[in-house]
């Protein structure tokens, strides 16, 4: 088989004008959305939330059934711990996320790390809101023994009478140590269940298999379970994987009539799948188109021409109910300013440095001569603005409420020894005192890092223990009471170590004429861009990708996307111009390492 990016840039269909491509089974799909249902005021370019999933949805669903194709709605969990809204442990978010009407939904892990917030999934109306649709096929209740949710479930195409068994795996996540599931929960793992007898069993129920599956996307797991399918079901059983959890845009053919796509995270994407199965009697077409969580996108992925006539009366609701959640929940109150001129990016040193240096230290009026802080990487999970930084800002820069731990008395050389193991300064944030090898140290970390660190510790012959620190503060308000009584908002802006900057508004000011600059070179240029497809590839076929991809497989796909990078920059210089549609190769939105695992 060959893998083609074959990408339509005219109706390849006849419903509307829409530039998907439909297959006789197709699914739109998000995962990891961590309770960014609302968009991302910070990122004009992600100016969706779930009610324009909603009403996005309702059209495709709208031009697919036209053509006679069936259609689902899929989300793969990780539902919470991102935004405000996932405050308290999701009570307030999953009433939003029942307004979608998903087919299959799946636990990610991080419904399981409190038993709080499996409680609320489960108790109070989640669960028993999207019934069978709710799988979870290697999770259970440890007070029963019962999967969690459901095992599998049959879903029936509206059109074709045709009918696709669906399953929904977690990744094997431990029940000890760092990132482990909360005690309300066993998670059995992936090759236990797939050699259980209901599980193969479940496979000859229908004549395809869609299996939502909350680990990466080419995880070896992954393939455990294609192995199992096919040793039961043989080579020509068509399975379409839905993945996750690594926070990517990616896709990979498994086999000739397997393949998994990842569709992103933190609601930046959503995915498209349409797949021809010929009549099954050769290999199936997948193909795949990630959309930009943008309005317009959306707008013209589908064929239309404005937002009103994206809109519709329940995905209006939505976004009202949205609005209203936040406004109970305070969310966009105002805590503070931000005195740095420039982001504060999760993934460089500063943010951390001020996290462990100020923030800590402050926090938890620490002994500076003593003290020592160690945090994990992956405990950030957003960026943090120039600007006014409201409530909602905090958690999304550090969600997960994380109680402190203090160990006393470390000697000096032991933190010396643990620094220098391989590996430790990629998964691990310290303060910037210079240890000393004769001295005793206080060392803070959180409730996630402590098993870990203690275990380092241990080996290198400490006998201490760690204790809940006498805080009444978490990871998350720490950040909240420091913002309020540190960054004022009439402070003046802090150059990049902290000090006043006399010379950050001419910086700008230079940095604004040099892009105001550039973006009307890049307008110029994209003139050319924006014709040049239909000038010089009457196919419609992306000759580049063609080329790129190689092989032999029948996988197309490409991206919808409202302007990024370079083409970001000409939108500004011509707002009326409609979206360009980049044709892209799944490029990474995210790295695996970003996610708390």
């Amino acid at each position: 088989m060959a893998i083609c990016f074959l990408v339509a840039l005219t109706p390849a269909v006849s419903a509307a004008s829409s530039i998907l491509t439909f297959g006789d089974l197709n699914i739109v799909v998000v995962t990891d959305v961590h309770s960014w249902v609302s968009g991302h005021r910070h990122n004009p370019n992600l100016n969706a939330d779930y009610g324009d999933l909603y009403s996005f949805y309702e059209h495709v669903k709208s031009q697919a059934l036209a053509l006679g194709k069936d259609i689902f709605l899929v989300n793969n969990g990780d539902i919470v711990d991102g935004t405000g809204l996932s405050d308290p442990y999701g009570a307030m978010l999953t009433p939003l996320i029942e307004n979608l009407p998903f087919d299959l939904i799946n636990t990610g892990n991080h419904e399981l790390y409190n038993d709080e917030s499996i409680g609320n999934i489960v108790n109070n109306g989640f669960k028993a809101h999207f019934g069978n649709a709710y799988v979870t096929t290697n999770v259970a209740d440890s007070r029963t023994g019962q999967t969690l949710g459901a095992n599998y479930t049959v879903l029936n195409g509206t059109s074709s009478g045709r009918s696709y068994v669906a399953f929904g795996f977690l990744y094997n996540m431990p029940a000890t140590g760092s990132g482990k599931h909360c005690d309300d929960v066993i998670v059995r793992t992936v090759e236990h269940t797939v050699n259980t007898t209901w599980f193969q069993q479940a496979l000859g129920l229908a004549p395809m298999a869609i299996v939502n599956a909350h680990m990466g996307y080419d995880n070896q797991l992954v393939h455990v379970i294609l192995g199992k399918i096919r040793q039961v079901m043989g080579p020509t059983y068509p399975v379409v994987f839905l993945t996750g959890h690594t926070h990517i845009r990616q896709y990979k053919q498994l086999d000739s009539y397997a393949v998994s796509f990842e569709a992103g995270h933190y609601f930046d994407t959503i995915g498209f799948v349409g797949i021809d199965l010929n009549s099954f009697s050769q290999p199936p077409v997948f193909r795949k188109v990630d959309v930009n969580a943008n309005v317009q996108a959306m707008v013209h992925a589908v064929g239309l021409t404005n937002q009103a006539n994206l809109n519709t009366t329940t995905g209006d609701y939505i976004k009202t109910e949205i609005v209203r959640v936040r406004n109970a929940m305070n969310l966009d109150q105002t805590l503070g300013c931000n005195p740095y001129p420039e982001k504060l990016s999760r993934h460089h040193s500063q943010l951390f440095d001020i996290m462990l240096n100020q923030v800590w230290p402050y926090g938890l009026k620490v002994d500076v001569d003593t003290y020592y802080g160690v945090f994990s990487r992956g405990g950030l999970r957003y960026d943090l603005y120039p600007g006014d930084v409201n409530l909602d800002d905090i958690v999304t820069l550090t969600p997960f409420h994380n109680e402190f731990f203090v160990a006393n008395n470390v000697p000096g050389m032991m933190l010396i020894n643990i620094k220098s193991q391989h590996g430790f300064h990629w998964h691990y944030a310290t303060s910037d005192q210079a240890l000393n090898g004769n001295l005793h140290y206080t060392l803070f970390m959180d409730g996630y890092d402590r098993a870990e660190l203690m275990s380092r510790l241990t080996s290198q012959g400490y006998s201490g223990s760690a204790s809940r620190y006498d805080t009444t503060l978490d990871t998350t308000t720490i950040w909240s009471e420091f913002v309020k009584a540190q960054w004022s908002c009439d402070q003046p802006s802090s150059s990049q170590d902290g000090r006043s900057s006399s010379a950050g508004s001419e910086t700008a000011l230079i940095a604004g004429l040099a892009i105001g600059f550039a973006a009307v070179v890049v307008g110029l240029l994209l003139v050319g861009y924006k014709f040049a497809p239909c000038m010089n590839n009457n196919s419609g076929q992306n000759t580049e990708l063609a080329g790129m991809a190689g092989g032999s497989s029948m996988v197309e796909g490409g991206s919808v996307a409202e302007p990024s990078s370079i083409i970001e920059q000409a939108s500004v210089v011509d707002p009326e111009n409609h979206p360009r549609f980049v044709i892209g190769s799944n490029a990474e939105l995210g790295s695996a390492e970003e996610e708390e695992i």
